[in-house]
């Protein structure tokens, strides 16, 4: 009797563990049997696009497509550094579903490269994901945000003239 309670156990904890036709038997469930996959795999990168945009006048403007991590970080910090001697830059994150901590920081760390040569840095398009970071975070204030790429155009090439 507890040899078949045990037989009867194992064989349910094979079928919730890898799923063996009932056909196949017990010793197959048994020889089958594996333990669940390690939850540490790594995650895919998500790829990073960077469109750059600019016009005869005016601020340029670089559209970021894909998540801002830690995986296309130097791909991120080329385009601002290519935008060095550039007065204003946007930086549209209308296609940003989201940035992790290393994302935030090298945008911190551009604001500041900027603003020490006495450049702006502006942004356009940021979700409600992307800002409540900022706002967690207390770097809401460093930017100058704006809702659309239009409203960013718009806003500072008013101000550059006025």
């Amino acid at each position: 009797m507890y040899l078949r309670k045990l037989m009867l156990w194992w064989r349910m904890r094979a079928r919730a563990l890898a799923p063996i036709p009932f056909e196949a038997g017990l010793w197959a469930g048994l020889l089958a049997w594996r333990s669940p996959p390690p939850y540490n795999f790594p995650m895919p990168a998500e790829p990073l696009e960077i469109e750059r945009l600019s016009a005869q006048e005016g601020p340029r403007v670089l559209c970021l497509r894909g998540p801002l991590t830690l995986e296309n970080l130097p791909q991120f910090q080329n385009a601002i550094r290519r935008e060095e001697n550039v007065p204003m830059i946007i930086v549209d994150l209308s296609d940003v579903p989201y940035i992790d901590s290393s994302g935030l920081g090298s945008l911190v760390s551009a604001y500041v490269t900027r603003h020490k040569a006495t450049r702006r840095i502006a942004l356009s398009g940021v979700n409600e994901r992307v800002l409540k970071l900022f706002e967690t975070t207390k770097v809401e204030p460093l930017f100058l945000i704006f809702p659309t790429l239009d409203d960013a155009i718009a806003g500072l090439t008013s101000a550059a003239e006025a």
